[in-house]
């Protein structure tokens, strides 16, 4: 599959991008297994924010997406952005989302999956992985400048995080396993102390019944003995 990274950044003409081969299948994370493909600056105009360059920046961005050959297959991440610099002049959060809407819409109609992360996620994430900051880090690495190393970081980010995801999603299962363990095995106990519950209260019924027939044995006995002696004083009587 391929990921594509966006950094949208304080320049008013440009967002820089990079295209990278990655497994298909969902495998723990290893830089080693990731094929950088190509990056670069894509200027438009959107900043301007007018109809015509909106709709311009959307066709450019739908030819680039075809350029790159990216698929529903495929993903595209980008950072949510937006800043308080004072010293940058008009409002590049405005324009810069506004472009990050459009991004989303084409990929939509060209059904591929888009995600968006915020910097204070994805960063600490590679840092932690790495050891430094995407910024440091790919300039050493394969001489990517500072603004398309965070492109590129934010795809990386993706890979670790599906991985994440998936190790989440797999210890979510066990847990709902070990759980739905514990209820059968709750259940078993609970049917076997039922069944004991039931067996006690079958014998107890069945000793009542003995106890019943030999009540009456004996009453039975009583009275044979005493219709016996009754006979036997009518007998002397006579």
């Amino acid at each position: 599959m391929k990921v594509l990274g966006i950094d949208p950044g304080k320049k008013p003409t440009s967002f820089g991008y990079t295209l990278h081969e990655a497994p298909d299948e969902v495998v723990p994370y290893n830089i080693d297994d990731i094929t950088f493909l190509e990056g670069a600056y894509f200027e438009t105009t959107i900043q301007l924010m007018t109809t015509p360059n909106i709709i311009a920046f959307r066709i450019e961005f739908q030819c680039l997406l075809e350029y790159l050959e990216l698929t529903s297959n495929d993903i595209l991440v980008s950072e949510l952005y937006f800043t308080r610099d004072k010293k940058v002049k008009g409002n590049p959060s405005a324009y810069v989302n506004m472009m990050l809407g459009v991004m989303a819409a084409v990929c939509f109609e060209m059904q591929i999956p888009f995600e968006y992360y915020y910097a204070s996620v994805w960063k600490p994430r590679f840092s932690k992985q790495h050891g430094l900051p995407a910024d440091e880090f790919f300039p050493n690495y394969n001489g990517l400048t500072k603004h398309l190393a965070d492109s590129s970081g934010q795809a990386h980010y993706y890979l670790m995080r599906r991985h994440d995801l998936k190790n989440k999603e797999e210890l979510r299962i066990q847990k709902e396993k070990r759980k739905e363990a514990r209820l059968i095995k709750a259940e078993e106990r609970r049917v076997q102390k039922e069944q004991r519950k039931e067996a006690r209260l079958i014998k107890a019924e069945e000793r009542r019944v003995q106890e019943e027939r030999r009540k009456k044995e004996r009453q039975q006995r009583i009275e044979e003995k005493v219709l016996k002696i009754q006979v036997h004083k009518n007998k002397k009587k006579i």
